[in-house]
């Protein structure tokens, strides 16, 4: 596909105000390997491939495995994204690379290229967004057909969370505004309006949230780890 000006429209929601999870559950973790053969670094995501594959968006490559144990480093360089700033999305059978970062937070600009890439073997510049917000620090997912942008760090006001598709609803797990860590959990299940639910951890942000698809507690949804205001 030529390079071309797009406007991808993605649904940008910026949390502004707030309003029964179940309670805790023991967890038990297996580390698979002690050196996947990447070098360390964080904030970059795995993702799991249509093919049941884990694939690691790494900074200095993408590295794959079948099993969590074994990884081989992969075709698909680096997007040029940085996903410690801005965020992949998995959507519609590709994932999607949404701009690049220009500074940092605070003093940056967001050049509005998009990628995406099918089959994690090779980018494909898809154009330039016109309405890819100056934003980073954003939560971001794809749900009922689209993408969301959610939250975010816009040089003065910071908000975001966890999102999760669970039982045909949107949940933002960690929510936290302005800045603040809270233990809020928002859902909706329109898209236009949130209510809060209470939840039994203390406040704290970054965490992960997941869907238990087969495990101990299948079809529930988990959240785990996160860092305090401590």
């Amino acid at each position: 596909m030529p390079n071309q000006e797009i406007d991808m429209h993605p649904r940008l929601l910026l949390l502004a105000s707030l309003a029964s999870l179940p309670t805790s559950s023991a967890f038990s973790w297996d580390r698979m390997t002690a050196d996947a053969g990447f070098p360390p670094s964080y904030n970059f995501p795995v993702h799991v491939a249509a093919d049941g594959r884990f694939v690691a968006l790494h900074p200095a490559g993408t590295w794959i495995s079948r099993d969590a144990v074994t990884w081989t480093r992969g075709a698909l360089p680096w997007s040029g994204m940085n996903s410690a700033y801005l965020r992949y999305i998995q959507h519609a059978g590709a994932t999607w690379a949404l701009g690049t970062l220009n500074g940092n937070y605070e003093q940056f600009s967001v050049s509005p290229v998009i990628r995406r890439t099918s089959d994690y073997a090779a980018w494909e510049t898809v154009g330039r967004s016109t309405t890819l917000p100056q934003l980073v620090f954003y939560a971001a997912t794809s749900f009922r057909g689209a993408m969301w942008i959610l939250g975010g760090y816009n040089h003065s006001r910071l908000a975001g969370g966890t999102p999760v598709a669970f039982a045909d609803k949107l949940w933002m797990v960690g929510a936290n505004r302005s800045g603040r860590f809270d233990s809020a959990v928002l859902v909706t299940d329109d898209m236009r309006a949130w209510r809060q639910e209470s939840t039994p951890w203390s406040p704290r942000g970054g965490v992960a949230a997941w869907v238990d698809v087969d495990g101990k507690h299948k079809g529930g949804m988990g959240m785990g780890s996160g860092n305090g205001p401590g």
